[in-house]
């Protein structure tokens, strides 16, 4: 089980799915991630599925957090996620 930096978590317990996005973009690094592929680990890692808007608007309010540019690929910059390749 990854270790999810804002939150203790219990045995059996769920994180949230903005804490797994924010891990998956800091794993992901200078790089980022696409969100199609962000929605895969997040699946994956809850067995269950999730909306498909869910990624894209958890990035979206992350965003809003601390304005950033939004593009094709999410990215973990300074102290929050930002998306790239749009001007």
């Amino acid at each position: 089980m990854p270790t999810v930096a804002s939150t203790t978590l219990t045995p059996g317990a769920e994180p949230s799915i903005r804490d797994l996005i924010l891990l998956y973009l800091k794993q992901a690094g200078s790089k980022g991630e696409k969100a199609a592929l962000l929605r895969r680990k997040v699946e994956t890692f809850l067995n269950r599925q999730i909306h498909y808007k869910t990624i894209g608007m958890s990035l979206y309010r992350l965003s809003k957090e601390s304005p950033q540019r939004y593009g094709e690929r999410a990215k973990f910059g300074s102290s929050s996620p930002r998306c790239h390749g749009q001007k």
